[in-house]
């Protein structure tokens, strides 16, 4: 008995699952907020001994480098 299986590209395929893991969250990664709240950006002014305006520029900066 013949059993026939419909002709696919394999590397297609390969590259629709490789296209999907590189959706999954990063181990250890977590999601953030485009825009910090007020609690958030007077925390990293309090640790970073900088101005809430500076936290706040260095939130855009760092969301920008992000994959």
């Amino acid at each position: 008995m013949n059993i026939r299986r419909p002709q696919t590209d394999g590397n297609a395929a390969l590259q629709d699952e490789s296209d999907a893991i590189d959706l999954l969250p990063r181990r250890g990664t977590r999601t953030v907020p485009e825009k910090p709240t007020l609690d958030m950006l007077t925390s990293g002014s309090l640790a970073g001994g900088v101005s809430v305006e500076t936290a706040w520029n260095i939130w855009q900066a760092m969301l920008k480098m992000a994959p």
